[in-house]
């Protein structure tokens, strides 16, 4: 959930938005984002599918597995301006079903972010034809992406995420220059 508070009294008025933000895990390859300002009246806000989406996957998406991470609302200096966004891994990929050794994927091995308001893919880490490319991102990466603002700013600056063949990342954002690497 993310409620843009802007006089920060914790309630949804003078034209705020509040916007929640699903997966479905086990069910399928699709993130939807709902705005729920209006508690009556929920609107769905955009909709972002994965490679196995019966309709195909969204331009940027197309490693997205089941979508198991919940999208965490992060603030971040993009191309000089403060800008709200989500950070989520990508996902599961069946082909881990049953395997009992480390399995290289084509499917999840990703980080992606995306604009919390549009669904716009602002980012995205992952093996090869991503903004950051890491060749060492072979497996499906399933769990929630840890999002950190190590020196006090107010954005964020460092990711942690751990991918199923048991390799962890570190992903360093320098906000000067929108510009990201890993560990």
């Amino acid at each position: 959930v993310w409620h843009d508070d802007t006089n920060k009294d914790m309630i949804i008025n003078n034209g705020e938005k509040a916007y929640l933000y699903v997966g479905m895990r086990r069910g399928g390859s699709s993130y939807y984002a709902l705005d729920v300002s209006d508690r009556d009246n929920p609107k769905l806000l955009w909709q972002i599918n994965g490679k196995n989406y019966q309709d195909g996957p969204t331009t940027g998406f197309e490693s997205l597995g089941q979508t198991w991470s919940k999208m965490i609302p992060i603030d971040i200096m993009w191309e000089g301006n403060k800008k709200k966004a989500l950070i989520f891994s990508g996902g599961y990929d069946i082909a881990e079903d049953n395997k009992l050794t480390r399995t290289d994927h084509s499917v999840g091995n990703a980080i992606y972010m995306v604009d919390a308001k549009t669904g716009d893919l602002l980012w995205k880490a992952g093996k090869s034809g991503a903004h950051l490319n890491i060749p060492e991102m072979k497996s499906a990466i399933v769990g929630d992406v840890v999002a950190i603002d190590d020196n006090s700013d107010g954005y964020v600056d460092l990711l942690y995420v751990a991918d199923l063949g048991g390799r962890v990342f570190r992903i360093d954002f320098d906000q000067s220059e929108t510009s990201a690497s890993a560990y």
